[in-house]
C-alpha cells in the first residue's frame, strides 16, 4: 500500500477540465500510486511510495499551469492503524457511497 499521502491545495482551478488536467500531471509523478483532484473543495489527495516528496507534486502542478501547495503530509506505516480521514476524504467517500452500494448490490 501507500507509504507516505500529501493533501494539496490548489489554484487556478477554473473547471472539472482543469481538475482532470492537474489530476494526470500528478499521476505522471514517479511514486505517484493514487492521485484525486477534488474541485468543489480546490485541492488533491496524493498518495504513493516512501520517497515521494511534496516538491514534486507541487513543481508538476506548477508544470501544467496551477499552482499548489502542501496542507497536509502523513506518512503511513502497514504495521499501525491507518491515520483517521481527513473531514476532505470523508466528504469525498460519502459522495461516492452511493455509487459503491449500488455497484456491490449489483454483483451481489
Amino acid at each position: 500500500g501507500a507509504a507516505v499521502c500529501f493533501t494539496l491545495s490548489l489554484s487556478g482551478l477554473r473547471c472539472e477540465g482543469c481538475s482532470g488536467t492537474v489530476r494526470t500531471a500528478l499521476r505522471a509523478v514517479t511514486g505517484v500510486a493514487y492521485a484525486e483532484v477534488v474541485y468543489a473543495e480546490s485541492c488533491a489527495i496524493v498518495s504513493g511510495a516512501a520517497g515521494l516528496c511534496g516538491d514534486a507534486l507541487t513543481a508538476a502542478v506548477a508544470a501544467a499551469g496551477f499552482e499548489a501547495s502542501v496542507i497536509d503530509q502523513r506518512n503511513v506505516d502497514g504495521s499501525a492503524p491507518a491515520p483517521p480521514l481527513s473531514l476532505l476524504e470523508r466528504r469525498e467517500l460519502e459522495r461516492l457511497r452511493p455509487k459503491l452500494e449500488a455497484a456491490l448490490s449489483r454483483v451481489a
